[in-house]
């Protein structure tokens, strides 16, 4: 899967649960299509250039591989990320194409994980 493409993942899951709890389903590797490494890594680049903020990294530890503390993170996209997200056409193409299946992943792994509660 392309950068942009999981970059539209990422700004579209974290965009979808604005306003409520963060769902971490909504980011989880199989709702995003990457590996857990490549997705953090494309997070921690989107928090670094001001598109997201609100992520809790391991970023400045020392020795420790980078990973976002999604379940400790309360993630929101920036008013430079949703300019970001409408001015450029390859997102915008991704996000269109990713948006359905972002959201039908994540109520998946949400129904699943409810389902082994029960």
């Amino acid at each position: 899967m392309s950068d942009f493409k999981t970059i539209a993942r990422i700004l579209g899951a974290i965009r979808s649960c604005e306003g409520r709890p963060f769902d971490v389903a909504a980011v989880s590797p199989e709702a995003m299509g990457v590996s857990e490494e490549q997705r953090d890594v494309l997070a921690c680049k989107l928090q670094r250039a001001g598109k997201v903020d609100g992520l809790i990294t391991t970023e400045d530890i020392d020795g420790a591989p980078l990973r976002v503390l999604w379940a400790q993170s309360s993630p929101e996209v920036t008013l430079d990320g949703l300019e970001y997200m409408a001015t450029r056409e390859p997102l915008r193409s991704a996000a269109r194409e990713v948006v359905g299946a972002s959201v039908l992943a994540a109520v998946s792994a949400t129904a699943a994980a409810l389902g082994s509660m029960l």
